[in-house]
């Protein structure tokens, strides 16, 4: 039972426990739960979580019907998380995507990694964005390279640039060593088409950690340094996840 109040009166009223809290202790609320059963509780969740956004915002299916994101959609789901003074621009440079060749070094890379879609003697200029697109390992990977973005902004400061920003280059050098992820060479490609429409190489902090930061939360129970990181996880998803579904479907209404 718990005790409320309403219009000044108190009033007693029997709440019954949600499936989340029967899940984690039992029908009759009577079992333990250890630290480390929670982080990994945590962690499925947080894994749920990011697995069911990639679905949403695949738009369309590989050869066994289960749900892709092309090149497009992954840019579109990236400009979905720029504030709205700047998110027009953004999604309006992700919409040109769908029609615009990627570039040699990201042919390369997808011949090398033996993308059925992409000919062994593909040119320059011969595949599009739509035809990549991005798994959901890789759709991963980039969640993570999101929640580590000041690290490694900080670590391209003390060991590369003084002014700290990325290139091609070194943004994989930055996230391999901080999290211990590398991104496709076709997301490099999406991601600096979106923050570095003057092709200059260069994702200086304001174009590219400032408009991203909000979502660079931590939301791993294991390195959250002010104890299990649920604060992140549930800001995320209370609000953070919600907008970004929104925002991507309100770029692509047309």
């Amino acid at each position: 039972q718990r005790n409320i109040k309403y219009q000044g009166e108190g009033y007693n009223t029997d709440h019954q426990p949600g499936d989340l809290v029967h899940h984690l202790f039992g029908p009759n609320l009577k079992k333990t739960l250890t630290i480390d059963e929670f982080r990994s509780f945590h962690l499925e969740l947080r894994d749920e979580v990011q697995r069911l956004q990639y679905y949403l915002l695949s738009d369309k299916l590989d050869e066994h019907g289960e749900p892709l994101m092309s090149l497009p959609a992954f840019a579109k789901s990236v400009a979905a998380l720029v504030p709205s003074d700047y998110r027009g621009d953004f999604q309006e440079r992700a919409a040109a995507l769908h029609s615009k060749p990627v570039s040699e070094v990201v042919i390369e890379h997808e011949i090398a990694r033996k993308n059925p879609n992409v000919p062994k003697d593909a040119k320059e200029g011969e595949v599009l964005a739509r035809d990549l697109s991005v798994s959901f390992k890789d759709y991963e990977g980039w969640k993570e390279v999101l929640r580590s973005l000041p690290e490694m902004e900080s670590a391209v400061r003390r060991y590369s640039y003084a002014d700290g920003h990325f290139s091609r280059t070194n943004i994989n050098r930055a996230s391999n060593a901080v999290a211990g992820i590398k991104l496709t060479r076709a997301q490099i490609w999406a991601i600096f088409s979106l923050f570095d429409p003057d092709d200059k190489n260069e994702l200086h902090h304001d174009q590219f950690v400032r408009l991203l930061k909000p979502h660079a939360l931590n939301t791993d129970p294991r390195v959250e340094d002010e104890g299990l990181g649920l604060g992140s996880l549930f800001s995320c998803l209370s609000a953070n996840c919600r907008v970004c579904v929104r925002n991507w479907y309100e770029g692509t209404a047309s």
